[in-house]
């Protein structure tokens, strides 16, 4: 069995499966010192675009409208899932998500030392905008196999500081996913599943009792 006792350092395998990396930088559009002039359009009209002033002004309100807007079109189960992201002692820093913030714009979910027995995924899968999921430091046994197919776009995951037996198969359709934390559990194994994570980077599993690893891994 791996265990604290068998190693001085946890046992920490850095896997570097791809030097490409899933984001790239963004391109930057600056626009000309002088203004263009006006682009012809179909049938002879003539199409204009505004620049500043006015229209970055309606642009700018038109977008918190549209922004209010969806959050009032938001389910029960959304507004239960926000009520539940801004109950945890941790989330995304330190204050609460405003109600005119989209619950699927959430990024980032701190929900450690939350005294968690199971995770609520009929509330956690409306939160399809995360790449942070923190769950360390909770009384977790097991993860629902559904909930990976709601986080798609996760690039970290902390399970650390559990009561897991087991990381179900499914954690395979994390595609974009680069560090996962699972040290201080209760596993014996891990899934096949990792073998598809081909962006993960760092895989911490000290301070269990694996006594193997899937061999291509």
């Amino acid at each position: 069995a791996i265990s604290s006792s068998s190693f001085p350092h946890p046992f920490l395998l850095p896997l570097a499966l791809s030097t490409s990396s899933p984001t790239s930088t963004p391109h930057i559009f600056t626009p000309p010192s002088n203004p263009s002039p006006p682009l012809p359009g179909r049938e002879g009209e003539r199409v204009h675009t505004e620049r500043g002033g006015m229209g970055a002004g309606r642009s700018k309100e038109e977008g918190k409208v549209k922004q209010e807007t969806k959050a009032k079109e938001e389910s029960k189960e959304q507004k239960a899932a926000r009520e539940w992201v801004n109950r945890l002692p941790w989330y995304q820093g330190d204050r609460a998500i405003s109600p005119t913030t989209p619950i699927t714009d959430i990024t980032r979910l701190l929900a450690g030392h939350a005294n968690l027995t199971i995770v609520p995924v009929h509330l956690i899968r409306h939160l399809t905008g995360l790449r942070w999921l923190n769950l360390s430091n909770n009384r977790l046994t097991r993860l629902p196999a559904e909930m990976f197919r709601y986080l798609k776009q996760l690039t970290h995951l902390y399970l650390s500081n559990n009561r897991l037996v087991s990381l179900p198969d499914e954690i395979g359709q994390l595609s974009d996913l680069e560090h996962l934390w699972v040290e201080n559990n209760l596993l014996v194994s891990v899934p096949d599943g990792l073998r598809r994570l081909t962006y993960l980077w760092w895989l911490h599993l000290g301070e269990n009792f694996i006594t193997s690893l899937p061999k291509d891994i």
